[in-house]
């Protein structure tokens, strides 16, 4: 008897789990399902945020990371000039020494005739001058050829000391310049492999985004299913909402909006439009990013409308969040009022993305705004 209770219960077990969603296992109440998709949604909220500072944590690396590159590329331009400047100088340097070259060997030819023909001494000079000034010009002649001589080879030398001097600077510079350029790739390096950390953490964010993504939706449909189960309520046609047949609102966040600021096909937007258009008042999403139908009776305030417990025809009704009503709670449209208390009411989105009307509902809960 123990044997076939047990395999009774595994056999329930596992009818349970092969109907539900993706394999979850969904409570069946609207209260379980709706803490599961609150969960759910604030797990993805989480994970947006990841990804959206993953991104920008990427996209800043990804700055440095080209302004790494355009300050290597200027270093070797640098250098490449520096190179040019160093190989200027040496043919500068190489054309220095072809003149000392030439002019020591001017100093070595007027030695050797001087030598050759046997220097004279003074009273040589004088003896076969004309005169005295014509024996002091040769001898100033003789004395001034050689200190010319002298004169620019050490002008020459000079030259190519101050050139040699400035090839060993740019020498110097040059490798200043070539541990710029490595310290710069080991930075550009480095950040690349950051970038490559913060990607490989954005793609396992992005599947996870992915995971609860269809999970939300999951559990979103079950809702759906659970007020189907539940009826009470009649669908078909637009109620004269112009947005039927445009494309709703995602779970993930991009949602078309409608003239007032609420995501179309959402009960929110419907709400709006007929307040708007059907009844001729003016409503808006006084509060964007918190326009959801729970705080509706907040957006009533900042719009000088009244909010009541005491429903009236055409007033719009706002149900807190929770239960039935879901993560973001819901307005309707009420349609008339009913001698017990309940109410007839228009709304959107309670089957998913349509209309419908519901009768005799309890207003139990809910806030009147007119």
């Amino acid at each position: 008897m123990l044997a076939k209770k047990i395999l009774n219960l595994i056999t329930v077990l596992c009818l349970f789990f092969l109907l539900t969603p993706a394999g979850l296992a969904y409570a069946s109440t609207l209260d379980d399902l709706t803490r599961q998709k609150k969960e759910l949604q604030n797990s993805l909220n989480a994970n947006m945020q990841q990804i959206n500072s993953l991104q920008d944590r990427i996209a800043s690396l990804d700055a440095q990371t080209g302004a790494t590159q355009k300050e290597i590329d200027l270093t070797n331009q640098i250098i490449t000039l520096t190179n040019e400047q160093i190989t200027q100088t040496q043919t500068q340097i190489n054309l220095k020494q072809q003149e000392l070259t030439q002019k020591q060997g001017e100093l070595h030819e007027t030695i050797r005739v001087l030598y050759e023909t046997g220097q004279p001494t003074t009273l040589e000079i004088i003896a076969g001058a004309n005169n005295l000034s014509d024996a002091s010009s040769r001898a100033q002649y003789m004395e001034s050829l050689s200190d010319q001589i002298n004169a620019q080879a050490e002008a020459i030398i000079k030259a190519k000391t101050d050139l040699e001097n400035k090839k060993s600077d740019l020498q110097s510079q040059e490798q200043s310049l070539e541990g710029q350029k490595t310290d710069l790739a080991n930075k550009q390096r480095n950040l690349r492999n950051q970038a490559a950390a913060k990607n490989r953490l954005l793609s396992e964010a992005n599947s996870e985004q992915s995971q609860l993504q269809g999970d939300l939706d999951d559990v979103s449909e079950a809702i759906y299913a659970e007020r189907q189960r539940l009826g009470g309520y009649t669908s078909g046609g637009t109620g004269g909402y112009p947005w039927a047949n445009s494309s709703p609102c995602t779970a993930s966040g991009s949602c078309p909006a409608d003239p007032w600021g609420f995501g179309i096909r959402q009960c929110t937007s419907y709400a709006a439009w007929y307040f708007n258009v059907i009844e001729g008042k003016s409503w808006d999403n006084t509060r964007p990013g918190s326009g959801s139908a729970w705080n509706w009776p907040a957006l009533a305030a900042d719009q000088g409308y009244s909010v009541s417990s005491t429903p009236r025809a055409g007033a719009i009704a706002s149900w807190p969040r929770g239960g039935i009503y879901g993560s973001y709670g819901h307005v309707v449209i009420v349609r008339s009022v009913n001698s017990n208390g309940t109410i007839n009411v228009s709304e959107y989105n309670w089957v998913k993305y349509s209309y419908s009307e519901r009768n005799n509902v309890s207003p139990s809960g809910a806030r009147f705004i007119y």
